[in-house]
């Protein structure tokens, strides 16, 4: 994590101690942002999800209509609230000329601050101190991450994620399109070793979603080398854990990959093969 990030969120934790919230339920965005002086407002906005603006001393947040899911609501606030706490460069308006700083939170983006709006966002909704307690899970599926998810008021997606980021374990998020991984959300002690545009194995689930239009919801074991590079792998064994959820608007599906450890051998997916 780079220095902005971990400043991010710092600047998060301070804002909800500043708001008392010690319990999930106590994640009031409305209010949290009444804190701040913004006011959040649903409205049409062409081409984005989400904006903020700033009115004399005063902030509007609007959260596109199209924004049907209650999770991706609330973390795209959160995310233009980190625009706010942040100190990024937030355009003035007035009731003759708006101006807004136009945002797509719910999709990859490399500029340093939409990353640390991002990471503002999941601090806020989903505080470590108070998701930790999941991330424990030894046994590594999506129902840690359905839990935070219900908890929290979040997506699922979102909170496998988050999931990854504070788990132990080695475990990853994949993200695919058309049959091809788009990105990968990875635990510290999760292999580098998934390219972009992978194509998915034919023996994964989520393949299947792209070949038949239905997805099998099941925790499904498999041969490591369905997700994992077979040249980068000790012994032809080792075996790797699946579970896999569509986005059915985006035409996407993303999958929580979890190599348990021991189950082949500690070394068998941790290290490349020495030549």
């Amino acid at each position: 994590m780079t220095t902005r990030e971990i400043d991010a969120r710092a600047a998060a934790r301070r804002m909800l101690q500043q708001c008392a919230v010690s319990r999930p339920e106590q994640i009031d965005l409305d209010l949290i942002a009444a804190s701040v002086g913004a006011e959040i407002i649903c409205d049409d906005l062409d081409g984005a999800t989400a904006s903020v603006m700033r009115i004399g001393d005063h902030a509007r947040i609007r959260v596109s209509r199209r924004i049907r899911d209650l999770g991706a609501r609330r973390f795209s606030i959160a995310h233009e609230l980190g625009h706010l706490q942040l100190g990024h460069e937030i355009p003035f308006g007035n009731a003759r000329h708006v101006v807004e700083r136009i945002c797509k939170p719910l999709e990859k983006n490399r500029r340093v601050s939409e990353r640390t709006a991002n990471v503002f966002a999941s601090e806020v909704v989903m505080p470590e101190p108070l998701v930790r307690p999941w991330c424990a899970a030894s046994y590594v599926t999506l129902d840690p991450a359905r839990e935070i998810a219900n908890t929290f008021r979040t997506s699922i997606l979102a909170s496998a994620m988050r999931f990854v980021e504070l788990s132990a374990e080695r475990c990853a998020v994949a993200y695919s399109l058309l049959g091809r991984v788009q990105w990968i959300k990875r635990s510290s002690t999760f292999p580098d070793w998934i390219p972009k545009n992978r194509r998915l194995d034919p023996t994964s689930a989520a393949c299947d979603y792209y070949q038949t239009g239905s997805l099998d919801p099941a925790a499904h074991v498999l041969d490591a080398d369905a997700w994992l590079p077979r040249d980068r792998l000790c012994v032809g064994t080792a075996q790797i854990v699946e579970q896999s959820a569509a986005i059915p608007e985006l035409g996407a599906v993303f999958t929580m990959l979890w190599i348990p450890c021991g189950q082949a051998g500690e070394g068998d997916v941790s290290r490349p093969v020495e030549t």
